[in-house]
Order: C-alpha cells, then sequence, then structure tokens
C-alpha cells in the first residue's frame, strides 16, 4: 500500500535521526521504508544494515547516479506500492507521521498530497535571518485542496500510478550531489495540475527539518535566489538577454538602493545582510531568469 522513499547522499547523522523518529511508527505489513543511498561516501549502508536487524521492512537501494531526481525515480521504479511518500533524510517525522498518512490516503481523494515543515537549528541563528526562516508557510489551516501553492517535496506523497504516467521526475531538476538545484517536485506538480490531478495539504502532516549552517550565510542566500528562478518550470519570459540585467541593476541603484538605506536607519531589525539582499535581489532574479531562459530553450 504504502513506500516510504527516503533519498539520502553522505549524511549519516541526519539520516539516523530520520530513521529513528520514523521506524518505531510502522506496526503495519503494508508499509515499507526504503532508503535510497545516492552513492553516498559514508557509512550510510552499515547504517541501514544495522537497522534491519530489528525492522524488517527496512530496505535499501544503492543508486549510483547522482541527483535527487534519479534517486526519487529509482524509489517509485522499485516499488510496488499504491502510495510513494517522500521524506528528506534530514527531516525528524512527528510521532503521529505515519498514523496521519494513513489517514488522509483513507479518506480523502486525493492524488498527491503533502504537509507542513518545521526549521530547528544546531547552529545559533543569526539575528538578520527571520524566526520564520526554515519553516514551511501555512498553505491552509485545515485539510483540504489546494489550487495554486506547491507542496514541500521533503514531505510529500504522491500515487505511484501517476509518477509512472508522468514518468516520474524530470531528470534537469533537483540537487546533484552538493550542487544546489531546485525545482523538481514543482515542475511535477505542474504537470500534475495540468493534467487534471488533485493536489491536497494536510497542515497536521508535519516533521521538524534541520536548518544547515549553511544556510547561516549571506552568500547562500543570494545563491539561493538566483537557484530559484534559474531552475523554476514555470517562468513565462524566455527572450531575456544581458541588457535586460543591466537595466534591472540600473533602475535598482536609484529605486531599491534609498529604499534599501531608508530601512536600514528606521526599520528595527534590519541588519547589513538584510540590506545586500534586498538590494540585489532584482538584479538576482533578472540573472536567474536569464540562464532559465537559455537552458530552456
Amino acid at each position: 500500500m504504502l513506500t516510504i522513499a527516503i533519498c539520502t547522499y553522505s549524511r549519516v547523522k541526519l539520516l539516523k535521526k530520520c530513521l529513528d523518529a520514523l521506524l518505531p511508527q510502522v506496526n503495519r505489513d503494508d508499509v515499507e521504508v526504503v532508503v535510497i543511498d545516492n552513492n553516498s561516501k559514508d557509512t550510510t549502508k552499515g547504517l541501514v544494515e544495522s537497522l534491519q536487524k530489528e525492522y524488517s521492512f527496512l530496505k535499501y537501494i544503492f543508486e549510483e547516479k547522482q541527483g535527487l531526481s534519479v534517486a526519487r525515480n529509482t524509489a517509485w521504479q522499485q516499488s510496488s506500492a499504491t502510495w510513494i511518500a517522500y521524506l528528506d533524510d534530514d527531516g525528524i517525522p512527528h510521532d503521529n507521521y505515519l498514523k496521519r498518512l494513513i489517514y488522509v490516503i483513507e479518506n480523502y481523494d486525493f492524488d498527491c498530497f503533502g504537509g507542513m515543515y518545521y526549521g530547528y537549528y544546531e547552529d545559533e541563528k543569526p539575528r538578520w535571518i527571520s524566526n520564520d526562516f526554515g519553516t514551511k508557510k501555512l498553505i491552509r489551516d485545515d485539510i483540504g485542496v489546494i489550487e495554486k501553492n506547491t507542496l514541500s517535496g521533503g514531505i510529500f506523497n504522491v500515487k505511484r500510478d501517476l509518477l509512472e504516467l508522468l514518468d516520474g521526475f524530470k531528470l534537469d531538476y533537483g540537487m546533484t550531489g552538493t550542487v544546489m538545484r531546485y525545482g523538481e517536485e514543482s515542475e511535477l506538480q505542474y504537470r500534475i495540475r495540468e493534467k487534471g490531478f488533485v493536489i491536497g495539504f494536510d497542515p497536521e502532516l508535519k516533521m521538524d527539518h534541520i536548518v544547515h549552517s549553511s544556510k547561516l550565510a549571506l552568500g547562500w542566500h543570494l545563491k539561493r535566489i538566483y537557484t530559484e528562478y534559474r531552475d523554476s518550470a514555470v517562468l513565462k519570459t524566455n527572450d531575456k538577454n544581458i541588457f535586460d540585467l543591466i537595466k534591472v541593476f540600473v533602475i535598482s541603484i536609484f529605486k531599491e538602493l534609498p529604499r534599501c538605506f531608508k530601512k536600514w536607519f528606521f526599520k528595527k531589525d534590519y541588519y547589513f545582510q538584510n540590506f545586500i539582499i534586498d538590494f540585489l535581489r532584482p538584479s538576482i532574479i533578472s540573472l536567474g531568469t536569464l540562464n532559465n531562459s537559455i537552458l530552456r530553450k
């Protein structure tokens, strides 16, 4: 009935936290947990093998070809379950995660659905980063259909037959090893909607999700903005050129710069890093859009 798929790459300590929270919840014969090891260089395989002694429903698949989309496709291709539940290896599912999964599957007519994640920190959060950073914005207060928003791929559940129909996740999206790439789960959801299938959201399906130390650096936030637009599957403007980028930057100097200075001087809890992000955002978006138009042609 259900395969819970955890795709992982060389994050054995985080994977252990995920499995320690998940495995004790599984008490049904129709549920399996599968770890897809995407060519890890650490002791991921040994961890899974040690846990298999206690949990017979835990399976291990090695996928040598690097890429999150590749690993996610391997998960459904190797499964015979009705549903595939994708869970991030750096997520910690709440105690009722599996019960809630089963409840939604049995009581709602969704073709795919997802839930909430809440950020937590192992390192001290810098003051310039907002308190809600790393936590998913609530799409709706109750369980139901969503028509415009997209679900997070880290707590994402979809019918296997639908994945097969749509040929799964596209391989030119998604993380590859430690290379930042985004958009594979959103792109899939756009195709799901185009075909008339139903996407649902359950605010009671929850996990905690680590905010990695790398995300506490200014450079990561700038790169994240660029990557989001570079990898977007739904940008309508495909004729951007270098002159558009220059135009945006010049406009930012006269429009965004004074606005950012005003915030810096008069707004409480507005720091230099926020200033840099706000000032450079339009130019970074333009650069990402330009590269998107080149890549998608």
